[in-house]
């Protein structure tokens, strides 16, 4: 697996800035709750219902990309003794 140049924080943010302002628009939404897997370096993404699926996919298409995985519409990938809140 190749080593990544940025760290966990820095995926986070360049990932959420790309969705938010070149991403969204188009995928909302129609795909609200599928998860998303976004390359930072280029801005590609690749959507599906599986969150290990979409990764898979992606990394078969793109071997090496930095990925950032969301759910569309929803404030968090995952609820751990909660509830996913719906982004507005």
């Amino acid at each position: 697996m190749p080593q990544t140049t940025y760290t966990p924080a820095e995926i986070g943010r360049i990932g959420r800035e790309i969705y938010q302002r070149d991403i969204r628009p188009k995928v909302e939404p129609e795909n609200v709750g599928r998860f998303i897997a976004i390359d930072i370096r280029n801005g590609s993404y690749e959507i599906d219902d599986d969150e290990m699926k979409v990764v898979e996919r992606y990394l078969a298409r793109e071997p090496g990309g930095e990925l950032l995985v969301l759910r569309i519409g929803y404030n968090a990938t995952h609820a751990l003794g909660g509830r996913l809140r719906k982004v507005v």
